[in-house]
């Protein structure tokens, strides 16, 4: 079975897999965006990696090492269909600063 296939199928993807789609080994894949969780700890961080398998975007994660020690770490899991989605976000500003623009 193909990675392609094992994606649209929701089989269980290993943490070979997951590296290989990180390290951007599959060409029938197309890395969109890595999102970094905010809020980590000392030594590592999770990250989403966002990717398109034709017409649909897919999410699979791993651990990246915030330092030099430590190592990423990938996981077995089955990809998760995503789609986009627009949020707008609001400040505030002060009164003076609006003036001056």
């Amino acid at each position: 079975m193909t990675i392609v296939e094992k994606i649209k199928n929701g089989v269980e993807l290993s943490d070979k897999e997951i590296e290989s789609i990180y390290h951007e080994k599959y060409k029938e894949l197309s890395i969109i965006e890595e999102v970094v969780d905010p809020d980590h700890d000392r030594w590592s961080t999770n990250v989403d990696i966002i990717f398109g398998v034709e017409d649909k975007l897919y999410s699979v994660y791993f651990d990246r090492g915030l330092t030099e020690s430590q190592p990423d770490w990938f996981y077995k899991q089955v990809a998760v269909e995503v789609y986009k989605k627009a949020i707008t976000s609001y400040i505030y500003v002060k009164v003076e600063e609006e003036s001056q623009q």
